[in-house]
C-alpha cells in the first residue's frame, strides 16, 4: 500500500460530546467521504441498523477473540452524510476504561464501524 493509498480525503472523525461520569461519549462514526483505504459507506444504505441494536455490543479494533468488548451501543442516529453513535463505556472493566480516557484525552479520534460490502 502507498502513501497515497493511506491519505484520508475527509475530516477527521468528530467527538460531538463526551460524559466522563457515565463515560457516555457521542461520535461520528462513519461519513459518506472515502475512508484511508479509500472505501465509502452510503450511511443510509446500513441495512442492519435494528439488527446490530439488538446487540450493540462495541468492540475495540473489531477484535472478539482476544480482547473483551470495551462499550455498548445506546443510539445509532443515521443521516444522509454520517453516522452518529453514542457509545456507553464498560465500567469496571480496565482495558475498556483505558480506551475511554484515550477519547476523552482526544488521543483517539478514529472509530470504525466495519462492514460488509453488499
Amino acid at each position: 500500500m502507498s502513501v497515497a493509498q493511506l491519505t484520508r480525503t475527509e475530516p477527521m472523525p468528530q467527538v460531538l460530546s463526551v460524559h466522563p461520569g457515565t463515560m457516555r461519549i457521542r461520535a461520528v462514526i462513519s461519513t459518506i467521504h472515502p475512508d484511508r483505504a479509500g472505501d465509502v459507506v452510503v450511511p443510509t444504505g446500513l441495512c442492519n441498523r435494528r439488527e446490530y441494536l439488538q446487540n450493540p455490543v462495541v468492540l475495540w479494533a473489531h477484535e472478539r477473540r482476544t480482547l473483551p468488548p470495551i462499550g455498548q451501543c445506546e443510539q445509532l442516529d443515521i443521516f444522509p452524510d454520517r453516522i452518529v453513535a453514542q457509545t456507553r463505556f464498560a465500567q469496571g472493566v480496565a482495558f475498556a476504561e483505558e480506551v475511554f480516557r484515550l477519547f476523552e484525552q482526544g488521543v483517539l479520534r478514529g472509530w470504525s464501524i466495519g462492514f460488509v460490502p453488499r
